[in-house]
């Protein structure tokens, strides 16, 4: 009896699939540029734990992105222990949103958000006021927290569950002459709230430029974040006459983002991701997102090692009647390829860069003002590195 119950715990075990553990070290080369497709309005997922998901056989994808995580180049931040940044938005409201760059640190606790820099920004506010002298003005800024909020926790593993909330704060000064305000001091003041929970475990294969990759273990990780915003002006709590003029409440809330991703080890972005926005998990997802980097087809691997090699752009700083400036030099390839796009992922122009040929960019490519980020790829499609620009 004693062996027939042994052999029946051994079958069982051997059906169920591994729950992985992952640490620090499963999470490497924060530094890169993620090859992303995504397919809309996505069917509900299935959840359950110890799952098989194939995303294989989704169909051509509806968009394909790029989301860059750079290398951090401020003495101020790398002091600190910060490892990457990346630029991304921030919402006023619906319509209206403004530029920064988000503070990273990898380390052997998690992966925390830790500081924040905002470069230099002016907007007009004529589309609010009808007065073209109306503005709102961004002062370069940048600064540590004094909590952080935790995008992952070490070791993670099924059942895991963390929460974290931190404040953040960008100065600007505003002008607006119908409210008697000429280049006043002013506050956009949020509190990013984050709840994590690692909901499921699995298998999970994608589809790859090489065909279907092979199965990898995955963690599921459930995450509920959004911002609560509040707005102050010469360090008073800004009249509601005035937010109503621009559709603002004290303690609204902005910023939904809602996902559920599938992480797997030597893979620092998300494998797999289902965003539902500001949607309850219950309801039908916007997008879901797969990330190519890395992943290994049944039939091939793919490398990750990058020759070294001079990428110049100028001016970094662009003003509106300059072109952008491009060359590579010293690389073993004859031509590389460029993509410029916008902050958030979308290509506005992409083309060749022979060896040693200064290559330019017309400023019209360029639709607003704003960060842009241009990516360098060699003649197979592999990302070698990139730079930020911006454009005055």
């Amino acid at each position: 009896m004693k062996i027939y119950n042994l052999l029946l715990l051994l079958f069982a075990v051997a059906l169920c699939k591994a729950q992985i553990t992952l640490r620090a070290e499963d999470f490497p080369n924060p530094a890169d540029t993620f090859q992303l497709e995504a397919w809309l309005n996505p069917a509900k997922p299935t959840l359950t734990p110890d799952n098989l998901w194939n995303f294989a056989n989704l169909g051509m994808p509806t968009d394909r992105y790029q989301v860059v995580f750079n290398e951090e180049d401020l003495d101020f931040f790398k002091s600190a222990g910060i490892d990457v940044y990346r630029s991304t938005t921030k919402d006023f409201n619906a319509n209206f949103f403004y530029y920064l760059d988000l503070e990273f640190d990898l380390n052997e606790y998690g992966l925390q958000e830790r500081g924040i820099y905002v470069p230099l920004q002016r907007y007009s506010l004529s589309p609010y006021t009808g007065n073209t002298l109306d503005s709102l003005i961004i002062q370069t800024q940048g600064y540590l927290y004094n909590t952080s909020v935790d995008y992952l926790l070490f070791p993670m593993s099924y059942k895991k569950s963390w929460s974290s909330a931190g404040r953040r704060a960008v100065n600007f000064n505003l002008t607006v002459n119908a409210f008697g305000l000429n280049n006043i001091p002013a506050q956009h003041v949020w509190y990013t709230l984050r709840k994590d929970t690692v909901i499921s475990y699995g298998i999970m294969q994608i589809m790859t430029p090489e065909g279907v990759s092979r199965k990898y273990d995955v963690l599921v990780d459930q995450i509920e974040t959004h911002t609560i915003d509040s707005f102050y002006l010469a360090g008073s709590p800004a009249p509601p006459v005035l937010l109503n003029n621009f559709g603002l409440v004290q303690g609204q809330k902005t910023n939904f983002g809602n996902r559920i991703n599938f992480y797997r080890k030597d893979l620092f972005y998300y494998f797999a991701s289902y965003y539902y926005g500001d949607r309850a998990f219950n309801a039908q997802p916007y997008e879901f997102f797969t990330c190519l980097n890395g992943a290994q087809s049944n039939t091939s691997s793919v490398r990750d090692s990058h020759d070294k090699f001079s990428f110049t752009v100028f001016p970094t700083l662009l003003q509106s009647d300059q072109y952008l400036n491009l060359l590579v030099a010293g690389a073993k390839y004859d031509m590389c390829i460029y993509t410029l796009m916008d902050i958030e992922g979308r290509t506005l122009k992409k083309g060749i860069l022979e060896n040693g040929i200064l290559h330019q960019v017309e400023s019209t490519v360029f639709s607003s003002s704003g960060l842009y980020i241009v990516t360098i790829q060699d003649n197979t499609g592999k990302y070698i590195t990139h730079e930020k620009i911006q454009k005055y």
